[in-house]
């Protein structure tokens, strides 16, 4: 069995989305540095609230791996 690549499918799913988004915004080109700027300040901006998310959704704590010994 195959590992699951993550990144090739976060990748594509991002590159789909832009693809799908933009156009419906009326947006049809975008230069790659303004691109590359807004991926990764969105990135930023969003991570932590997207990985708590997908753990509450997930059911996984967010202490994993650390138990107190009480």
């Amino acid at each position: 069995m195959q590992p699951i690549d993550y990144k090739a499918i976060f990748a594509r799913e991002l590159h789909d989305m832009i693809l799908e988004i933009f156009p419906a915004h009326g947006i049809d080109w975008i230069s790659e540095d303004e691109l590359v700027e807004l991926v990764r300040d969105i990135t930023r901006s969003e991570y932590d609230k997207s990985v708590a998310e997908f753990r509450r959704k997930q059911g996984i704590s967010t202490l994993s791996g650390f138990r107190f010994r009480w």
